[in-house]
Parts: structure tokens; sequence; C-alpha cells
């Protein structure tokens, strides 16, 4: 992506076009938490489900810099042991073989991280086109 900045005259013109790019922060927090989303959306499609509360406790927690992909809790308890696997129950009676990367959530984001990647490259374009600078795009 390069970003050209927009032609200006004079000192007004410049103060303006610093002032519109300087928001273009408050954009990210809603870009992340999209990209976040695709990763869930494609999680939740390969959980298993038998009461459907694993599936359903997959979320996304957003914050000022960052947007998370966070799944079991209270509703689903269980979720990282699906994911993982490993021992669990009355002397670690039932057996999950454990993988090292999880069965969902990191295979979820592997497979889409390309389109994700996209995703926040053209929102974070769109963010800086819509303050008035140009953004040519390139892949």
């Amino acid at each position: 992506m390069i970003i050209r900045p927009p032609k200006v005259t004079g000192e007004r013109e410049v103060a303006a076009g610093l002032a519109a790019l300087d928001t273009i922060p408050d954009a990210i927090p809603g870009i992340l938490e999209d990209a976040a989303k695709a990763v869930a959306t494609a999680a939740a499609r390969t959980v298993p489900t038998r009461t459907g509360a694993a599936r359903g406790s997959i979320r996304v927690v957003g914050a000022a810099q960052a947007a998370t992909v966070t799944a079991g809790g209270s509703k689903a308890p269980y979720f990282g042991w699906l994911d993982y696997g490993g021992n669990v129950g009355r002397k670690k009676s039932v057996k999950r073989r454990y993988l090292r990367r999880g069965r969902y959530l990191q295979p979820a984001y592997e497979q889409n991280r390309t389109r994700i990647d996209g995703a926040v490259d053209d929102g974070l374009a769109d963010a800086i086109e819509a303050r008035g600078v140009e953004v040519t795009r390139g892949r």
C-alpha cells in the first residue's frame, strides 16, 4: 500500500490534512474486530456440537489496539480440552490426544490468514481514503 498525501497549497491545508490523518487510529479497533470475527466464524463452523455450548462460547473481545477470539468460560469450561486435548475426569480417565496448535481456533486463523490480512489492509486503506488521502492499493 502506498500512501500519497493530499496536494496542499498552504499552511491551513497542511494542518487540516494532518488533523484528518490523526483520527485514523479511531478506526483500528473496528477493523481488527472484523478480522477477529472472521476467525471466530470459521472456528465455530468446525467445533462439534452436542449441546452447542462450546460453539456458542466463541466470541470476539475487542480493545484499543487488539481484538482477540476467546472460547470457553463459564458456558463451556471444557473448551480448552476440546480444542487442545489432554486427560481429564476422575483419575484422568477421559483422554483426548493433545495437539499443540489446537483443533479449532488456531487452524481457523491459519486457513483464513491471507483473507484476514487483506481485509485489514483494505480497512486501513478505506479509513485513510475517507480522510482525503490517496492510497495506491497493491498486492
